[in-house]
């Protein structure tokens, strides 16, 4: 039995009573339930994630993300990116910053900080129990504003 392919067993009962019999047979499916609670991929949306997805690793640094969007910068420019989590069953749940997101869908984190700006992503198994945690630090990068000082001659 593998987690995908369930176990049929079948059951034949013959009750007899005062000369009468009477058979029935009962079908039971055992599903193994995975414990699987680990991602196949993590993809960011700007910055380089460092280092590269790897199974073994959870701690994740998302840097540089640019501090506008924007060829001209304000002071009070939002920045926003996104974190692509897979999962490696297809039956587990994710969840990132408390948020449930589909598995390979992209989740939003909007008026990111000037710094540190932390993602936890939890993978529950199927067996509601297991649980893997991975966290990714995206790091807005710090305004560099030209002052207006004129030419130096």
């Amino acid at each position: 039995m593998t987690e995908k392919t369930p176990l049929l067993l079948s059951l034949t009962a013959t009750i007899s009573k005062n000369g009468e019999s009477d058979t029935k047979t009962f079908t039971l499916t055992v599903k193994k339930i995975s414990k699987s609670a680990t991602l196949s991929s993590l993809a960011v949306s700007k910055g380089i994630l460092q280092p590269d997805f790897n199974l073994s690793i959870t701690t994740y640094l998302d840097a540089p993300v640019p501090f506008s969007d924007s060829a001209t910068p304000a002071y009070n420019d939002t920045q926003s990116a996104s974190i692509t989590a897979t999962a490696t069953n297809s039956a587990t749940t994710i969840t990132i910053n408390s948020n449930t997101v589909t598995s390979g869908s992209a989740y939003t984190m909007n008026n990111l900080a000037v710094a540190a700006n932390t993602a936890t992503i939890v993978v529950t198994a199927e067996d509601g129990v297991t649980k893997e945690t991975y966290t990714v630090t995206v790091y807005r990068a710090i305004p560099v504003f030209k002052t207006g000082a004129g030419a130096i001659s």
